[in-house]
């Protein structure tokens, strides 16, 4: 099972939370705010961040992508 505590939090840490992006700049996203993006999130995560992202493009690795997407398909699992 895909967890929001053990699996997201970490991706997120790593991954987005950067000092020009989600700890910085771009809103800070939580729980809530992720489960509530979940169009903006499956885009991105089905493009690998070509598209989607409302900052502009990135790249997202398959296995993040791979994580996201199955915790929203498992029913955003706190």
């Amino acid at each position: 099972d895909i967890t929001y505590a053990q699996h997201i939090v970490p991706l997120y840490r790593t991954d987005c939370k950067g000092g020009t992006c989600h700890g910085g700049a771009a809103v800070a996203l939580d729980y809530t705010s992720l489960k509530n993006s979940e169009s903006t999130i499956r885009s991105m995560m089905n493009s690998y961040g070509t598209s989607g992202h409302p900052g502009g493009p990135l790249t997202i690795a398959q296995g993040t992508s791979a994580t996201f997407l199955a915790w929203i398909a498992q029913g955003y699992k706190p």
